[in-house]
């Protein structure tokens, strides 16, 4: 991404190798446009969520399935697109932060058809979570595993490719934030019970 509203991509189709530049690119003359999420589901099939072009579309989810030459717009969104992650080309989720209008939840949303439709799954759904918070810049995935933090220190998760979810309370009072003294740092997923995490601000590892 550069600061003239352009966003442009390279590409791999040899484990890393050789990088190729991908001709196409978007263009938005706009300061506050920015790129939030990126998630590559195939050799050819693309999600790419972008926040603010020109106060239009504010959080928008676009896809390729050409290997990037071209690219269409499958969804806007009411609040910010922090995460997008896919197992498949048809099955993924979205993680968007709550309407912070009132005492909401974090939004998540699943797909099973690529995009076409999409289903809620967070929000008021999120019966343990606490209401205006947002999803914090630490997630991890395994096999049919996707966990984020949250901005209380939450840890929210779901094992099934997104069907459920549940939320555990960290010993964490926030997620990767340096001016906390109790904040979440990153993690890895090791099963659908175990992970390593660390302190975000003195580096000490713990294990769940």
């Amino acid at each position: 991404w550069h600061t003239n509203g352009k966003v442009a991509f390279t590409k791999s189709m040899d484990g890393g190798y050789t990088w190729n530049a991908i001709p196409t690119v978007f263009q938005y003359n706009d300061h506050n446009f920015r790129v939030t999420d990126f998630f590559a589901a195939s050799e050819n099939v693309a999600y790419l969520a972008t926040a603010n072009q020109n106060s239009t579309g504010k959080n928008r989810l676009y896809k390729t399935i050409d290997g990037g030459n071209t690219w269409s717009l499958i969804k806007d969104f009411k609040t910010i697109l922090t995460y997008v992650h896919f197992w498949d080309v048809n099955v993924g989720i979205v993680v968007c932060y709550p309407d912070m209008n009132g005492s909401e939840k974090i939004e998540i949303f699943k797909t099973i058809d690529g995009g076409v439709t999409w289903a809620p799954k967070g929000g008021a759904l999120l019966t343990n979570s606490n209401p205006n918070q947002i999803p914090r810049y630490i997630k991890d995935d395994l096999g049919d595993s996707f966990w984020f933090g949250s901005s209380d220190g939450e840890m929210i998760k779901t094992n099934d490719k997104g069907t459920t979810w549940t939320v555990t309370q960290t010993p964490y009072t926030s997620s990767h934030f340096v001016y906390d003294s109790k904040t979440l740092g990153h993690f890895a997923i090791i099963n659908s019970n175990t992970a390593y995490f660390t302190d975000y601000n003195t580096g000490k590892l713990y294990k769940t």
